[in-house]
């Protein structure tokens, strides 16, 4: 019966590929690198054949020193999960489907780390690769992709003492926006790939010895374009707690922008200050008691040229405060 059933998604799949034209679609994306003087760079060639895909992603960055690079089995899996979005979202996800597809990823790059390289904060880049997959993929299906989300997924881990003395250690989420497709805006605060939901106020409150003094949607975040940018957001934290806490950060999207697609706008950028200071979201740093930290989360890319936008969504968006 598995047999079966893969076989029968395996025909499925490349069926579905058959009606793509033969080509090789190229996309190239850029996003923050470890200091403010560089980037990452993540490069695919798509090459569509009869009834198979090759996703070649040779001259994307090299390998890093640091934990942010993705072993191959997840730009595998990253790679497949977009293709399927794109053609045959409602496959059943089995092995039938991953027979149609191959990817190439040069070895000792940060889609492709030889141990020892560190690996491990896949979120960092391996959320990235559906974004390009898609970029591909859309001059070809442009209406069955999604523009860039404002963030794969942000985070603050901490650790210091509660107001009673104890000891602790945590990781919230706040995400970004999610890209506009063809078929509308994108949703606010809401993280892709990734299926983490933003950390609830009544939670962390409860758990750390932070106060949540702000928490709202940010104005202007979302990209522009017939379809808007899902926007993200501000959380101002301050802290209460008797001593100092470390936090570090995983924040993306700080100084290159989510991209939008089909002359689509950038998504706005994201950023995180202490008392009112921009801060490098690249190194760890400590709140002293009664510090405030502002995270800001980016905004997804917007779809399609901003003047074809229906004159009663661009009335919305004033009345609600979203540009």
């Amino acid at each position: 019966m598995a047999a079966v059933l893969s076989g029968r998604c395996e025909a499925a799949m490349r069926r579905a590929i058959g009606e793509v034209p033969d080509a090789t679609y190229r996309y190239e994306l850029e996003t923050d690198g470890l200091s403010p003087t560089e980037t990452f760079v993540f490069k695919l060639a798509l090459t569509v054949d009869g009834e198979s895909i090759r996703a070649d992603f040779a001259g994307s960055s090299p390998v890093q020193p640091r934990a942010v690079n993705c072993p191959y089995c997840y730009t595998f899996a990253m790679t497949a999960y977009a293709i399927k979005c794109a053609l045959l979202p409602d496959l059943p996800n089995n092995a039938g489907m991953y027979r149609t597809l191959k990817v190439l990823a040069p070895e000792n790059s940060i889609v492709n780390p030889l141990p020892p390289a560190p690996v491990g904060a896949r979120a960092m880049t391996g959320h990235y690769v559906p974004v390009v997959v898609f970029g591909a993929l859309a001059q070809v299906l442009p209406n069955r992709v999604m523009a860039a989300a404002g963030s794969p997924l942000w985070n603050c881990t901490q650790s210091g003492l509660r107001a009673d003395g104890s000891p602790y250690a945590t990781n919230q989420f706040f995400n970004g926006g999610m890209g506009a497709t063809a078929a509308g805006d994108g949703e606010p605060a809401l993280s892709w790939p990734s299926n983490i939901s933003c950390t609830p106020v009544e939670v962390a409150e409860q758990f750390t010895p932070f106060f949540f003094v702000r928490k709202a949607l940010r104005p202007g975040s979302g990209g522009a374009g017939r379809h808007r940018g899902g926007l993200g957001q501000d959380i101002v934290l301050r802290s209460e707690a008797p001593g100092p806490i470390s936090v570090s950060f995983m924040a993306e999207r700080t100084r290159i922008p989510a991209p939008g697609l089909a002359g689509g706008g950038p998504g706005g950028l994201g950023a995180v200050a202490v008392n009112g200071k921009a801060i490098d979201v690249r190194v760890n740093h400590v709140l002293q008691p009664g510090d405030e930290l502002l995270i800001a989360t980016p905004g997804g890319g917007g779809y399609g040229p901003v003047e074809k936008r229906d004159a009663g969504a661009a009335q919305r968006d004033e009345e609600e405060g979203y540009v």
